[in-house]
């Protein structure tokens, strides 16, 4: 069980954190309640979470529909692309590679745009888990070295440890980080 006073405390020094309600959504389709809960329960408005390449990004619920530009859609005003999923959401992102919470399993994907075709993987079992792995990551980023290829044993173990809190389980928190490349198991 993610413990939301800790994912909040992770969260809150890359943007502000307000809780918002399914009323802020603008969508055609209803939101999952999950999606509903965290926006209402951690609120994340705009935020920016550093990580080794192009920063995470998490937007406020009520810009969240227009947030699907260029994945759903042209514009909000125009047809939906076929080749997108109508089950798919883009919840955040990282230099325009969608991190999509599936809407019929609740479980989050990720794909890289410019490949052609979207082929999205099963990252993360929830969009909190999602939260507090982006928020962990961000929190270890400045430690890894220009030079280095990604982050060392120590900053993966100590980044591990962080995340086993709120996730409140060691191995979830292997797992979350292994859906980012953070660990190798």
């Amino acid at each position: 069980m993610v413990d939301i006073a800790r994912l909040k405390e992770a969260l809150a020094p890359y943007g502000e954190l307000v809780p918002q309600e399914g009323g802020d959504w603008d969508g055609p389709f209803p939101l999952p309640e999950a999606v509903i809960a965290f926006y209402r329960e951690v609120g994340p408005v705009k935020l920016n979470i550093p990580a080794f390449g192009n920063d995470y990004f998490i937007p406020p619920l009520s810009d969240l529909y227009e947030y699907q530009s260029g994945y759903r859609f042209e514009d909000p005003d125009s047809e939906p692309f076929e080749d997108w999923p109508d089950e798919w959401l883009v919840v955040a992102d990282q230099g325009a590679d969608p991190f999509i919470l599936d809407r019929n399993l609740g479980e989050i994907l990720h794909a890289y745009h410019g490949e052609g075709e979207w082929d999205a993987g099963g990252v993360f079992p929830d969009i909190l888990t999602m939260a507090a792995t982006l928020a962990v990551v961000g929190r270890h980023t400045h430690r890894i070295e220009p030079e280095e290829r990604g982050p060392s044993d120590e900053v993966i173990e100590d980044a591990r440890a962080d995340l086993a809190a709120i996730l409140g389980c060691p191995d979830k928190a292997k797992d979350a980080l292994s859906g980012l490349g953070w660990w190798t198991p």
